[in-house]
């Protein structure tokens, strides 16, 4: 899939066992209940990419070195 490629940079099989959770993600930008919610990679590859930014806000960090543990 040419998506996958574009994330992952020549994906192989390893890349979607250890990150398969955005395997499934881009499947559900692309698939929703069986039919094609989006057809632009483009806008696909956009959503990932914010998805991405948001877990990166996200992370705990910030909490154990608040807390002195970090």
């Amino acid at each position: 899939m040419q998506l996958l490629d574009k994330y992952f940079g020549s994906v192989c099989e390893l890349d979607i066992i250890f990150n398969f959770e955005k395997a499934y993600f881009i499947l559900d930008e692309l698939l929703l209940g069986g039919e094609v919610q989006e057809t632009s990679k483009k806008n696909v590859l956009k959503a990932i990419a914010a998805q991405d930014l948001l877990q990166e806000e996200e992370t705990p960090q910030g909490f154990f070195e608040d807390h002195g543990l970090g």
